[in-house]
């Protein structure tokens, strides 16, 4: 089989969606079959085959429902040209699944989807996307859940999504083969000191201040809490910093390696999981394949699996304090959860359920049905419009940005960006000057309170450098968002600073 595994981040990234990747794309590779990874650009990818894989990277960012940007048409032109048999699609509400969406029902190849959890089923921003998703999701050959109890799979049986199958996540069994010792001795942990172990990026997601919070509460005083995961932009390193430098018991463990992540499972006496949202955690089933007893927070699938204790969050200090002081409990619950590991969730008996399907689809016998899908087409004046104005291509941004304003004009986004993209151009005269004034006239006619007035005159207050304290205590008065206002009336000054007298005539007519 030849076939494109389509995912938004792969190595040398590291993460949950990123590691199922590449082990399904390597052991397919060593079955004999040949594989494409389409994902995301990496500054410190240096080669197109990794591990026999080969890997088709496109600059590309965002989701259907926040908007996309980058090389969009390039990679839709891979799905519909590419030298290829099938198409497997890992995650949705991301662009790398998002842009086959709008291809359903066209492509020359069956596609296979999985959907990994929806994890913004629940959030005002992507109502409509899920509105629209459970009427096109029979469009792809076969849909893949990790659990028959999540709410990607209750999703689909409440919009009758035909042929889906249920493939578990897995874990590499020669990965966990090492011998324990290596993290404490590395690490001049004591053999005998309790080790509390969490392992997950700092995204803001993964519950360590939960995690912390417990600990703290109480593990005994010579007991480690190690935290292992990178520091992400905007997550949350910088709150459990400051619990680590108040408190030595805590570790946080930022640049370590893959090797030194899988021998802390080794060594570590419990491990504690506090996530916020999760389909189906790895992180869980590398303590099974560990024989580490685990403590998580009821997210995903975890009461299906073994090995461990499910909590709610008011419990975790009551589980945390019980393991702790039980070494006979905890050696049971990490042999049960090594025995369900064997069985079920080492990577051999995952790929087995991969390929099966697979041959599935290229035998014919599951089939996609015809679906419209227009409804995910992509806006792609605005896609370049974004595009053009990221690379301060002015000109070109303002063209893409018209067509957007005359395609969406009950949309104030694009008229925002169109804004911009005329305070930027190179011109001297009052042509882009008078454009920005009928489009502000436009929206303060088109656009009621719900702070869209506020919005347009917030940008020219801060293009213009003007006073901006009095409209923000009008706004204040009016319970309106005041924060929201200024940074848009500092992105609009930072945009022409350099450039007043673009703007003199706007000063005079609209001020």
């Amino acid at each position: 089989m030849r076939i494109v595994i389509s995912v938004g981040r792969y190595e040398p990234h590291v993460g949950g969606s990123e590691e199922v990747c590449r082990q399904l794309a390597i052991r397919l590779v060593r079955r004999g079959h040949e594989v494409t990874v389409a994902t995301g650009a990496h500054g410190e990818r240096q080669a197109e085959m990794l591990n026999g894989v080969r890997i088709a990277e496109f600059a590309c960012e965002g989701n259907f429902a926040n908007g996309m940007h980058g090389e969009v048409d390039a990679y839709q032109a891979l799905l519909h040209a590419g030298d290829f048999d099938l198409s497997f699609h890992y995650a949705a509400q991301i662009w790398t699944t998002d842009l086959v969406l709008p291809l359903l029902g066209t492509l020359p190849r069956p596609a296979v989807i999985a959907p990994c959890g929806y994890s913004g089923l629940f959030e005002p921003g992507y109502r409509s996307y899920f509105s629209e998703l459970g009427k096109v999701l029979s469009g792809f050959a076969a849909v893949v859940h990790h659990s028959d109890i999540y709410r990607d799979a209750q999703y689909a049986r409440e919009h009758e999504v035909p042929r889906c199958f249920v493939i578990p996540n897995g874990v590499c069994e020669d990965e966990f083969s090492l011998k324990p010792g290596a993290f404490r001795e590395q690490l001049g942990i004591d053999p005998q000191r309790p080790l509390v172990l969490t392992v997950g990026n700092h995204t803001n997601q993964k519950g360590h201040a939960r995690s912390i919070k417990a600990f703290q509460a109480v593990a005994p005083p010579d007991a480690l809490f190690a935290i292992v995961g990178k520091v992400w932009h905007g997550g949350c390193y910088e709150v459990c910093r400051r619990a680590a430098d108040a408190d030595p018991r805590i570790l946080l463990l930022t640049e370590a390696s893959r090797e030194v992540a899988v021998q802390a499972f080794k060594d570590a006496d419990v491990y504690l999981f506090a996530s916020d949202i999760e389909c189906a955690p790895l992180v869980i089933l590398e303590a099974m394949a560990s024989g580490l007893a685990w403590i998580s927070t009821d997210r995903g699938n975890v009461r299906e699996l073994q090995g461990g204790i499910v909590s709610t969050d008011a419990e975790l200090e009551h589980y945390l304090r019980a393991l702790l002081t039980d070494p006979v409990q905890r050696t049971a619950l990490g042999e049960e959860g090594y025995a369900a590991f064997e069985e079920r969730h080492r990577w051999e008996v995952v790929v087995d359920g991969y390929e099966q399907l697979f041959e599935r689809v290229l035998s014919g016998e599951l089939k996609s049905d015809p679906v419209d899908a227009r409804a995910f087409r992509p806006d792609l004046h605005r896609i370049r419009g974004e595009n053009c104005s990221r690379e301060e291509r002015w000109t070109e941004a303002v063209q893409q940005w018209e067509v957007a304003v005359a395609d969406s004009p009950a949309d104030p986004l694009p008229r925002q960006k169109l804004i911009e993209a005329l305070l930027a151009t190179e011109s001297q005269d009052t042509e882009a000057l008078e454009r920005i004034h009928e489009l502000l006239a436009d929206a303060l006619e088109q656009f009621p309170w719900e702070g869209r007035k506020q919005l347009a005159w917030f940008l020219m207050a801060g293009a213009l450098d003007k006073e901006v304290s009095p409209a923000c205590r009008r706004a204040d008065a009016l319970g309106l968002p005041v924060q929201d206002f200024l940074a848009f009336a500092n992105k609009g000054n930072a945009l022409v600073r350099q450039r007043p007298e673009l703007l003199s005539k706007l000063l005079q007519e609209v001020l």
